[in-house]
């Protein structure tokens, strides 16, 4: 029987049962979403894929992500948020199980489409990911969500770290499997966060959402303020979300077309890369306390952008991880999207 639904109070230091549980659904996703960043462009390419083979297939899965937050996002206000998430898990299980029993070209593409396998969502639900901060922000007083959302940020970017150092692992498992069958393992890892987050999420209840009273002309400006902000938040999130959504699954592939190396080497990079994100997402928490949210997205995101597009750049290996680990630290801090996100629900 699903779990009551609690809120915390402006004075309650234990965080509520759904909140913890939602905590921990991301960290269950995020050791399988971390290893398949590291790996999942290297395995397509050990498969014999071309360039424009993988880079249509992670473009396929970031359009078809895209157009079901859109389509997601009114549904869930009849339908509630519980349901999609399960949904998602559920699919997230299937692709993984496809991935896990062939390597046919046209049901990868499938599954990666369905999947978003080396995407890297530092956790979250993928497409569904606001309607699970949107019930995070429910279940939390307003002065509670930046911190919460940034110790959420920190998990699903530590998970993400532990995924890629597993990645790491297919060079020691490729002498007694092979190396197809070592990158294929890495979809258990997938398989396990999605069932252990579907477990949690059934676990528990999702309360109604409740109107406030007022008079009906204060609501229609209300709302239509509202519009406009959530307007200018969706084109800046749309723009970061396609130029980062683009570049990001490619790195792995890219450092070992650029400087040879393999899993052994870029997974540690890129979980290093991770870590300073999670280093990020709680600096940016005290930052936007103290100056609020404008002025360090700006500041942030500009200088994530400039290191960014100085990776390609570099010269050696160690240098080109380096300036990606900066950039994490100041554009990847996805505690900016999250807050804004959860804050406008």
């Amino acid at each position: 029987m699903a779990d009551r639904e609690e809120k915390a109070g402006p004075g309650s230091a234990v965080l509520p049962l759904a909140v913890r549980r939602l905590m921990a659904v991301r960290a269950a996703r995020s050791l399988g979403q971390g290893a398949l960043f590291a790996a999942f462009t290297l395995y397509l390419h050990s498969l014999g894929w071309s360039a424009p083979g993988i880079g249509a297939t992670l473009s396929a899965a970031l359009l078809a992500g895209a157009a079901l937050t859109l389509a997601v996002g009114p549904m869930s206000d009849r339908r509630g948020r519980r349901r999609f998430l399960l949904l998602y898990e559920v699919s997230q299980a299937a692709a993984a199980l496809i991935a896990l029993s062939t390597a046919w070209p046209p049901a990868l593409v499938l599954a990666a489409i369905i999947g978003g396998f080396g995407r890297g969502a530092n956790g979250s639900a993928g497409p569904f990911g606001p309607l699970e901060q949107a019930w995070l922000a429910h279940a939390l007083p307003a002065e509670r969500r930046g911190e919460v959302f940034s110790a959420n940020a920190a998990i699903g970017f530590g998970g993400m770290a532990l995924g890629a150092l597993l990645a790491g692992g297919v060079r020691l498992l490729a002498g007694p499997l092979g190396i197809l069958v070592a990158y294929r393992s890495l979809f258990l890892l997938s398989l396990a966060g999605s069932v252990t987050a579907f477990a949690l999420i059934a676990g528990l209840s999702e309360p109604p959402v409740k109107r406030q009273p007022g008079h009906r002309g204060e609501h229609f400006f209300e709302q239509k303020n509202e519009n406009r902000m959530l307007a200018r938040l969706v084109v800046a999130n749309t723009l970061n979300g396609l130029g980062i959504g683009m570049v990001a699954p490619l790195i792995a592939y890219w450092f070992a077309l650029r400087f040879h190396h393999g899993p052994g080497t870029i997974g540690p990079a890129l979980a290093a890369s991770f870590v300073f994100g999670a280093l990020g997402s709680v600096f940016v928490a005290r930052l936007a306390a103290r100056y609020g949210l404008i002025r360090p997205v700006i500041v942030m995101r500009g200088m994530g952008l400039v290191l960014l597009m100085a990776v390609p750049l570099m010269p050696v290996f160690g240098v080109a991880a380096a300036a990606l680990q900066a950039a994490y630290l100041v554009l990847y801090a996805r505690f900016f999207r999250e807050y804004e996100t959860g804050g406008a629900q």
